[in-house]
C-alpha cells in the first residue's frame, strides 16, 4: 500500500461521495441514428453484418429495424462538437494544450480539488437494449462510483470511475457507461 501524503487529503470529499449522482451532464446525441451514419462507421472496420444494412434481415433476426452497432452507442450520443457561429474549439497552440471545450471533457464537481489535466484510463459499457433507425440517443447521469488518490509518474492526483445512462428519445434505459478517468496535476518538467 502507498505511502499516505497530505495532498492527499485534498480528495476526502470526493472519497466520501463515493456512490453520489452529480447529475447535470445531460448530453443529447447531434442526430438520429440513420443509415448512413451506421454504414460510415462500419466501412473502415470492414464489419459487414447484414442486421445493420438489411431491414429484411434485421426484422427476421427479430429486431424491430435496421440495429445500429453497439461499438456506435458513443457517436450518436454526442453532441455537435462545433456548429456555425461557435468560437474555435483550440484556443491555445501550446504543447498538451487541452481544448477550449469538449464534449468528452470530464464536468468534475465543486468538491473535487483543482487539477489541470486528465486522461481516460478505461471504458466499460454495459447494453441494455437496442439502438435502432430513427432512434435518439441521450446520455444522462455523473454518478461517482471509485476515487483513489495516487502519485503517477506523470503527476499527483485521482482515479475516478463515474456511471452514466443511454436513454433513447422514449426515456428507456438502452445502455450504460462506465468511465474510468485520471485527474492530475502534473510533476514540474526540469
Amino acid at each position: 500500500m502507498a505511502e499516505h501524503e497530505a495532498w492527499m487529503d485534498d480528495w476526502q470529499a470526493m472519497i466520501d461521495a463515493v456512490g453520489t449522482e452529480f447529475g447535470g451532464n445531460v448530453m443529447a446525441g447531434a442526430d438520429d441514428v440513420d443509415k448512413s451514419a451506421i454504414r460510415r462507421f462500419q466501412e473502415p472496420l470492414e464489419a459487414g453484418c447484414p442486421i445493420h444494412t438489411d431491414r429484411d434481415a434485421a426484422l427476421a433476426a427479430g429486431f424491430s429495424d435496421i440495429v445500429a452497432p453497439v461499438a456506435s452507442f458513443m457517436m450518436f450520443q454526442l453532441p455537435p462538437m462545433w456548429k456555425e457561429g461557435d468560437a474555435p474549439i483550440f484556443t491555445d497552440g501550446a504543447r498538451n494544450a487541452e481544448p477550449a471545450r469538449s464534449a468528452v471533457k470530464p464536468n468534475m464537481p465543486s468538491i473535487a480539488p483543482p487539477t489541470t489535466a486528465y486522461f481516460a484510463t478505461d471504458i466499460d459499457f454495459e447494453f441494455l437494449d437496442d439502438l435502432v433507425l430513427g432512434d435518439h440517443l441521450t446520455r444522462r447521469g455523473n454518478r461517482l462510483i471509485s476515487c483513489e488518490p495516487k502519485r503517477t509518474a506523470v503527476g499527483i492526483g485521482a482515479f475516478t470511475k463515474w456511471e452514466a445512462e443511454y436513454v433513447n428519445q422514449r426515456g428507456e434505459v438502452i445502455g450504460k457507461i462506465r468511465t474510468g478517468l485520471y485527474h492530475y496535476n502534473p510533476h514540474e518538467v526540469a
